[in-house]
């Protein structure tokens, strides 16, 4: 009995103390981006905590993050990189749905050759 008491309280303080952090990657018209690299990185010291790739649904999760200060930052191919400061006390994080702006680059020309084989 008393080790069943000891394990239900270590799991209470285990589920106190560490958090989830939740969001949802969207482009300019509200699409899923499916499949980014979403880093979580210490704000002290920008040590990588942890990384993640959205799903179908452009969904991430982060699990049993312990209180802190925190960064994400976001990148995939065609968008520009994202940073987020996060802050993680007692509750629970959902940051929601967050838009990537698509990077766009004007060329100056375009050349195009081609051999007779």
């Amino acid at each position: 009995m008393k080790q069943l008491f000891t394990l239900g309280f270590l799991l209470l303080c285990i589920s106190i103390y560490a958090q989830n952090i939740t969001g949802k990657l969207i482009d300019k018209n509200k699409n899923p981006i499916e499949f980014a690299t979403i880093a979580l990185q210490n704000a002290i010291d920008s040590n990588l905590l942890k990384g993640a790739l959205s799903d179908e649904t452009g969904s991430f999760i982060f699990e049993d993050i312990k209180s802190g200060k925190y960064f994400i930052e976001v990148s995939y191919l065609g968008y520009e990189n994202l940073r987020k400061d996060i802050e993680v006390s007692n509750n629970n994080i959902d940051l929601q749905s967050i838009s990537l702006n698509e990077m766009s680059q004007d060329l100056a020309e375009i050349v195009v050759k081609a051999k007779k084989p």
